[in-house]
């Protein structure tokens, strides 16, 4: 089965099932300042329509880049991001803490759905928040879309789930990677991510939905997920 959260101006084939997500309210899981604009921009974008959207700069950060998320959540239209400011990265002694801290921020803000690293994330620091979000749960049900980043992509069979996103919303995408200038000066996210989206958006089509030598969607760019409902 594959998942679609955003399919623009195309029918759903019988084979997809679309995700309506409106009036929820959206955690987004960023083990940098960063990584949500880079890894699911576009997504966020679009959900920020009709839903509430908090993201949460996971790790200690300088205040630099603490005031580059804040212009990042302007451009993408979500809630200023809370700082939960945990360090088991650096003193692995505290990671009971941080759970309790982030379970204590789950409870508060008691979140519908889930935005977070993919489990197989080799980056230290985004296997990190993922195991710790995952040790917060509690035992009700939350929708869980796990982002690929270019550090580790998925499989072709290793995503469920994909926003497709026009030239316009890959354009604001860029600008809030852009927004992070400490990061932007020696490296290239904005092309990284730009050339994963449209990789992802040309190939998805045959590859997923309509079959090779049929892509309808030409044009078109995506960002890719694996959805799973934490019972």
């Amino acid at each position: 089965m594959l998942y679609i959260l955003n399919f623009p101006n195309h029918s759903v084939p019988d084979s997809i099932r679309k995700i309506e997500l409106e009036n929820k309210k959206i955690l987004l899981v960023s083990p940098h300042a960063d990584d949500i604009s880079i890894s699911c921009g576009a997504t966020v974008n679009f959900l920020s329509q009709n839903n509430e959207i908090l993201p949460v700069l996971f790790f200690e950060e300088s205040k630099v880049r603490e005031k580059e998320a804040q212009r990042e959540a302007k451009i993408l239209n979500t809630k200023k991001p809370f700082f939960l400011k945990l360090n088991s990265h650096h003193f692995p002694k505290n990671l009971e803490k941080d759970v309790a801290k982030t379970k204590k921020l789950l409870q508060e803000f008691n979140p519908d759905i889930i935005f977070l690293p993919q489990k197989n994330d080799l980056h230290p620091s985004h296997k990190l928040a993922t195991s710790i979000t995952l040790k917060s749960l509690s035992n009700h049900s939350l929708k869980l879309f796990f982002y690929e980043s270019p550090w580790f992509l998925f499989n072709n069979l290793g995503f469920n789930a994909v926003t497709f996103f026009s030239e316009k919303e890959l354009k604001r995408k860029l600008k809030a990677i852009k927004a992070h200038k400490s990061q932007n000066k020696n490296n290239y996210y904005d092309q990284i991510a730009k050339s994963l989206a449209v990789f992802r958006g040309n190939v998805i089509p045959e590859q997923r939905i309509f079959g090779y030598g049929k892509n309808k969607m030409k044009g078109y760019l995506a960002e890719s997920f694996f959805y799973e409902n934490n019972n």
